[in-house]
């Protein structure tokens, strides 16, 4: 008899690697995008699982605007960090006052507006197409993912919880840590440039964005760490076995279906899916599935900056817990 995370592993499956062929086939330039929605966008239950899809949508085009219109409207690149670096701090902030499953798509607004600013700046991408790529791979993940798992998925029998334990310290907390951290990664990409500070940029502003918008972020800072490590292991596995063999993209397309079907097994076990989560978001960015744009020893520095990112959030936001703690104990 089949264990249920089987099933719902293979459901994950489906979508993750049907989302990463359609985008692929049709001609997106970043097609792991849309992968990523299926395994964060899946709950245990119906209700939580059409919230994640709709604020997924919500938070995407909110901080796609944003970052598309910074990067159109203003002419100093500076100009432009410093609006990174706000947006991150505000939607971390927000997200954690907001608390459970209502603060995702405020902490989308700040993931995307990261991942549209800084490969422009970079420049990785041209804005507009980058922005029309994000929105178009979100919406095929979404789609995907509540195909595969709505049915099989069941209703909660009450209403999610709304945040009670609001605290102004922890939030303004927040919102400099995160700004700070994004500020530094900012920097190390404007004095460095280069794939390894890309990489870096990139893993320190959306670390410092998730990091920050949970009420308890205790468990990430292990499963973050040990999640990216392995994440971006599978992601120079998998283009390394492309360069050994000159894999064609289309036979890398249907590699990717291994290393997908790894990953759907993770995120689906209860005894994984933790660091599961960071696993195949890291894989997927790190190994560019789909996508030829870096060579090999590229992919590696950036992967092993972006490490070195997870690395420093978690200890930068540990030491912020403490303070906190800290803090709230001389109030008492």
């Amino acid at each position: 008899m089949l264990t249920p995370h089987i099933p719902r592993a293979l459901r994950l499956f489906i979508a993750a690697y049907g989302a990463l062929v359609l985008a692929y086939l049709l001609g997106l330039h970043n097609p792991y995008w849309a992968a990523m929605p299926v395994f964060v966008v899946m709950q245990p239950n119906r209700q939580d699982l059409l919230l994640r899809g709709v604020f997924r949508m919500v938070g995407t085009l909110i901080g796609g605007g944003i970052g598309l219109a910074a990067l159109l409207y203003i002419d100093n690149p500076h100009l432009i960090a410093a609006v990174l670096v706000v947006v991150v701090a505000l939607s971390a902030s927000i997200a954690y006052w907001i608390g459970t499953i209502y603060a995702y798509a405020t902490m989308l607004v700040g993931i995307t507006c990261v991942v549209i600013i800084i490969p422009g700046l970079g420049g990785h991408a041209e804005p507009v197409p980058l922005a029309v790529d994000r929105v178009w791979c979100t919406l095929i993940g979404v789609v995907a993912v509540t195909l595969t798992t709505f049915f099989s998925t069941p209703p909660r029998k009450e209403s999610a919880p709304l945040r009670a334990d609001h605290s102004v310290t922890a939030s303004l907390a927040r919102f400099v840590t995160a700004g700070g951290i994004v500020a530094i990664a900012m920097a190390v990409l404007n004095f460095a440039g280069g794939m390894a500070a890309m990489g870096f940029a990139l893993g320190a502003s959306i670390f410092a964005t998730v990091i920050g918008s949970f009420p308890k972020p205790q468990l990430l800072f292990l499963n973050m760490p040990l999640g990216a490590s392995m994440g971006v292991v599978l992601g120079l596995i998998y283009r390394g076995l492309g360069a050994e063999f000159d894999l064609s993209p289309d036979v890398m397309i249907v590699l990717a279906a291994v290393f997908i079907g790894l990953g759907s097994y993770l995120r689906a076990n209860p005894k994984t899916q933790a660091f599961g989560l960071d696993i195949n978001m890291v894989f997927l960015i790190s190994a560019e599935v789909g996508l030829s744009l870096h060579t090999y020893p590229e992919l590696l520095m950036g992967g092993v900056a972006l490490i070195g990112a997870a690395l420093m959030c978690t200890f930068i936001f540990r030491a912020m817990l403490i303070y906190v703690q800290r803090v709230h104990k001389r109030e008492k």
